[in-house]
């Protein structure tokens, strides 16, 4: 192996470490392990780049001893820091060993410490769980969640309507995800009228209003009474709108810690004041300087029949231009803000119960959104993070994603904006939505929760494998995550758990399979955790090396994000090789967000052109910073119709004629092209020059990843098909290339094809779900044209005269793992067989329903040790590491399991022996209720297994 020189390695990989630190506008906490800025190596990547995972507690119930072996088995799987969540187990008494209490402030003491002699960090939730919430409050409490309902009657023309304002209609936001909820008293925020427009009718699933006739008539109520004579022409609506708290509580706890309100300064200051006087004990600020990583928000699960807050009125006056209260019937539509709403098909554009014609009513619920936005983003994610900082921390958050509100904006308002793919599955669109608002905000480690869904139904306690995990991690970064999350670590114990332990999610009830997995030493893929953890960090330090460069950004103006939502379905951008992301308004308007050589944000992302899909509507500000940009020299292209009005309804007349003016100079502008349809846009580009950043010379369906750090150029290649894929690739960047192979830490030189100005070319060839990380380093010498005959994941090429030689007898010994005397201990058997031909251990007779760890064992001869070596595992279902003549070979590639053993045979006898590790799942289908009846997985080495000589 040739290696770059120490000098360069060190410039590769040490200072991505200090580049690839998300800066603070406030004094961190000093902890090496999340900002680093020791130098290091690109096979020793610093601790601030390991993935972490989130540990899961039972309250305080919890051990002194025990934390301290959780800790240093976090820390010794190579893990760089544990987030910190407290569930309710049945049986806990939690207004004794609940989050918040003395007790649980004890244990976070013992974890903090623990976690720094071991040197990993701690990240800690806002709240116990998710979302945001406080035990101080109640249901009507002015700082806890808020919601508006509404209450009608019909009054016929003419007619007088004296009594009591209409009562409320109760919402039912029941669901599979939340407890039951009992809203607060209801207090009278508004009464209005309306003239139901000809041709609706009062019964219609949305009934269509007359815009002019829209009334506030809360001056005229009361004590609660009103009365009112409806003008004579048609039929009225009268409408009775009511405040109250939604009564929601915090998920996974025992009911009694209330959800703060998200959109007012009241919410967090019940946060941060909870914390000042229950939390931040002096033991533990002293050891948050030293260990403490980020406050830490999950996902944004708050359901409401229509958010809103106190102050919802006055700032939609000031920000929207006109008064909210007669318009708020045509706000609601059902299910729409319930978490459970998010993951069904409610969306902004579902049926409205009331509505305005020609477009007017969903005008006034963007308006509606955009302000819920701007609260959001003003008094809790910018209030949150203030206070954060001052404490010495990091505000990291799961943005928005399940409440109607940007996402692309608000991934700007907290130091590191997180995704979870649970929620957006393995549609990389989704991930993009959020990348490009976090980009341009100059945040470099988009970070994602990762494993919380590893299939289309979520029951896969038990049976997850690190193929799958890693064919979800690399679709992650595909889509600009850089930090993975995994879900999750469970404590040990709590009352009730059964072998292997603790599980709250693994097992939730004796009937139900349960989702993600409870990982750590209680499984047997975890002796091989620092083999994965060292592969994850060696690429998070070359993804957050830098800046990233992304081709395309794609304008995208939405308020809502769900799983599985394709923004760009057709794939020919992605087959030509062009990288996209997508940004909104609120980016748009940010500081970075100017045109420079011919790119959009030319110190950040470094976009060669800007995308307008489609998109029905544009707000006048962003038309005239797009018809800038095009002016500026930045390519532009418009798919489809033109934008033609705004999404809001102030002033809608002039704002749409602005519009309209505005894209129509845009579309007269030479480095502008008008398509038709999204294949159209890869050929309007290359006409408007813009090449992507690695341009394949046939269309191979790789996806990729640019970061330019210094005078290195970082191309990350991720083949997500199952078949090879192979092409030679054009990639931007002067400097000889070289192939960083990122499950060993070792650096080759790639064979250069050519160059040509400001780009290099070599070969990419990838195994389904591989990857490949590849460097052009221009403080190298240039080299050969031609060099090692590698593919770009590091492995020489097989000549085609190569010898085969098939190894299949082998000695199989198995370590049995079944539930021992408690949850928590297991007991070992251990099995010795030989096998004359390799099959997966369910159709052998004595490992039907065994889970472990196999060793397999062979002896092969090898005549005048040849000078090059492959050894093809074949299939394997499981973990796996490799031993020859006794000694432990580099972590292999889970996704290829081909072993390069070049100038490791002897000549003569060679022994081999590959460890493989399986999930639980086979042994739980015959111990555990929960798992009764699930199918058998083919664990093992299937073969077939040969040497590759020559």
């Amino acid at each position: 192996m040739v290696d770059i020189s120490r000098r360069a390695l060190v410039r590769m990989t040490g200072a991505a470490a200090v580049a690839g630190a998300v800066p603070l506008a406030a004094p961190a906490a000093p902890a090496a392990a999340r900002t680093p800025v020791e130098k290091g190596s690109f096979a020793r990547p610093a601790s601030g780049f390991r993935p972490r995972i989130r540990w899961w507690m039972p309250g305080a119930l919890m051990d002194d001893a025990e934390i301290d072996r959780e800790v240093a088995a976090i820390a010794q799987a190579g893990l760089g820091g544990a987030e910190v969540a407290v569930l309710a187990p049945r049986g806990v008494d939690q207004s004794k060993y609940g989050w918040g209490t003395p007790e649980w402030n004890h244990k976070l003491q013992t974890v903090l410490d623990a976690a720094r002699r071991h040197g990993i960090t701690v990240d800690l939730t806002i709240g116990p769980v998710w979302p945001a919430g406080v035990p101080s409050l109640t249901t009507d409490s002015a700082a806890a969640s808020q919601e508006l309902v509404y209450g009608k009657a019909v009054v016929e023309g003419g007619a007088v309507f004296d009594g009591a304002v209409p009562p409320l209609i109760e919402v039912d936001l029941s669901g599979p995800l939340h407890r039951p909820r009992t809203p607060g008293k209801a207090s009278l925020a508004a009464v209005t009228a309306a003239r139901i427009a000809p041709g609706s009718g009062a019964s219609d699933r949305t009934v269509l209003l007359d815009p002019g006739s829209l009334t506030d008539l809360t001056a005229h109520v009361h004590d609660g009474r009103i009365t009112w004579t409806a003008p004579r022409d048609g039929t009225w609506l009268l409408f009775s709108l009511w405040h109250r708290g939604t009564g929601q509580v915090v998920g996974l706890t025992d009911g009694t810690v209330h959800v703060v309100d998200h959109y007012s300064a009241e919410g967090t200051r019940a946060v941060t004041g909870y914390w000042e006087q229950h939390l931040l004990t002096p033991p533990v600020r002293r050891l948050l300087a030293q260990t403490g990583g980020d406050l830490f928000e999950d996902s944004l699960e708050i359901s409401f029949a229509l958010p809103w807050t106190p102050g919802m009125a006055a700032h939609f006056r000031a920000s929207r231009g006109y008064d909210l209260t007669p318009f708020l019937p045509v706000l609601f539509i059902p299910g729409l803000h319930t978490f459970q709403g998010a993951l069904t098909s409610v969306t902004p554009d579902s049926p409205a119960d009331f509505d305005l014609p020609g477009g007017l009513g969903a005008r006034v619920r963007n308006d509606c959104y955009q302000a819920l936005t701007e609260l959001y983003e003003r008094h809790h994610l910018d209030g949150i993070r203030t206070w954060a900082h001052a404490q010495g921390l990091r505000h990291r958050a799961q943005v928005s994603y399940g409440a109607v509100l940007d996402m692309s904006s608000a991934a700007a308002h907290v130091d590191q904006p997180e995704t979870e793919q649970l929620f957006f599955a393995d549609e990389i669109d989704a991930y993009r939505a959020m990348a490009g608002g976090a980009h341009l905000a100059g945040r470099a480690a988009l970070s994602s929760e990762i494993g919380a869904r590893t299939e289309v139904i979520l029951q896969d306690a038990y049976g997850v494998t690190w193929q799958r995990m890693l064919e979800i991690i690399h679709q992650n970064y595909a889509g600009g995550v850089a930090q993975a999350v995994v879900h999750g670590f469970a404590y040990a114990d709590a009352p009730g758990a059964a072998w292997p332990g603790w599980a709250p999610f693994a097992a939730p009830r004796p009937d139900v399979p349960g989702f993600a997995e409870a990982w750590g030493p209680r499984q047997p893929v975890w002796r091989h955790m620092p083999d994965i953890t060292g592969y994850l960090a060696r690429q998070q330090s070359v993804l957050r090396a830098g800046r990233a460069q992304v081709d395309v950004a794609v304008y995208r103006h939405a308020y809502w994000d769900v799983g599985g939502q394709k923004h760009w379905p057709d794939t020919g951008l992605q087959r030509a090789g062009f990288g996209y992301e997508f940004v909104g308004p609120g980016p748009l308007a940010l500081p970075s967000a100017t045109v420079g050589g011919g790119r959009l944000a030319p110190q950040g992302p470094g976009y060669r052109a800007l995308v307008l899909d489609g998109q029905k509507a544009l707000d006048t500000p962003a038309a005239e910073r797009i018809l800038s940009y095009a002016r500026a020299g930045l390519a532009v292209v418009v798919v489809g119709d033109p934008p033609e009005h705004t999404p809001y309804a102030h002033d809608a007349d002039r704002a749409d004629a602005a519009v309209r003016a505005t894209v129509q100079r845009l579309l007269a502008h030479p480095r502008v092209r008008h398509v038709a349809t999204e294949a159209d846009v890869p050929g309007a580009l290359r006409q408007l020059g813009v090449r992507p950043s690695a341009e394949p010379s046939t269309g191979a369906d790789l996806l990729h990843v640019h970061r330019r750090d210094g005078d290195r150029e970082l191309h990350w290649f991720f083949n997500p098909g199952s078949a090879q894929a192979e092409t030679r690739m054009s990639l931007e960047g002067r400097g000889r290339p070289y192939v960083l192979d990122a499950w060993t830490g070792q650096v080759h030189p790639l064979a250069c094809h050519g160059r040509e100005s400001g780009r290099t070319e070599v070969t990419v060839r990838l195994a389904p779900r591989q990857t490949a990380l590849v460097a052009l380093c221009r403080n190298t010498p240039p080299g050969p044209v031609t060099g090692t005959p590698l593919d770009a994941a590091g492995t020489p090429a097989v000549p085609g005269g190569a010898r085969r030689q098939e190894l299949a007898s082998w000695r199989l010994t198995v370590d049995d793992w079944r539930p021992g005397a408690s949850a928590t201990e297991t007991e070992h058997v251990r099995h010795e067989l030989h096998l004359d031909a390799l099959k997966p251990w369910p159709e052998i007779a004595e490992l039907q329903d065994v889970s472990g760890i196999g060793t397999y064992t062979t002896e092969f001869t090898v005549e005048n040790g040849p000078r090059t070596a492959l050894l093809d595992l074949g299939e394997i279902h499981g973990t796996f590491r490799v031993t020859l003549n006794g000694e432990q070979l580099p972590p292999v590639d889970q996704t290829r399991p081909v072993v390069d053993l070049g100038g490791r045979l002897g000549a003569g006898c060679n022994t081999l022996a590959v460890e493989v590790t399986t999930t639980l799942r086979n042994r739980l289908r015959v111990t555990s209720p929960s798992q009764a009846g699930t199918v058998r997985q083919p664990y093992g080495m299937h073969g077939p297994v040969a040497l590759l000589l020559w």
